[in-house]
């Protein structure tokens, strides 16, 4: 249960800002169509930003649905590409606590295992640093290093 609170809160923190941004873009039309300040290229690049955030939030959708997707198939796959797919998940939670994650050496490798069970192995690293890191004040950094 912890666990899913945890991934719960995840979604919230990256769903919060593309979610404003719609309300915040769908508003700005509405103005300007109402004042007559209406102008039709600026209209077609808001409609695109809120075409791009809504295929993001479709992105966040599968990656959080892919985490708790049960497969006990062993296959290959990147390590580098399952810490990046971590990060997106955590994105939100990192930017709350002002947690700057640097990868200092990605000497990547491709590994035969349970991805999933990596995911759900580094995202519990990460919420244990996350924990760790919101109690102490000034710059706050995760350091990576990937190396074969």
């Amino acid at each position: 249960m912890a666990a899913m609170g945890e991934m719960i809160d995840n979604i919230a923190h990256q769903w919060r800002q593309p979610l404003n941004l719609i309300s915040t873009v769908s508003t700005g039309l509405e103005v300007k169509l109402e004042y007559g300040v209406f102008e039709k290229e600026d209209a077609i690049e808001n409609l695109h930003r809120l075409n791009r955030t809504a295929q993001h939030l479709s992105q966040t959708i599968n990656d959080f649905r892919d985490f708790f997707k049960e497969n006990k198939e062993m296959n290959e796959f990147s390590i580098v590409d399952v810490l990046n797919k971590n990060l997106s998940l955590i994105e939100g939670m990192l930017k709350t606590n002002d947690i700057s994650v640097i990868f200092e050496e990605t000497n990547d490798g491709i590994i035969k295992s349970y991805e999933n069970e990596l995911t759900q192995a580094f995202l519990n690293i990460f919420n244990n640093a996350k924990d760790i890191l919101s109690t102490i004040s000034g710059d706050k950094f995760i350091f990576i290093t990937v190396t074969k």
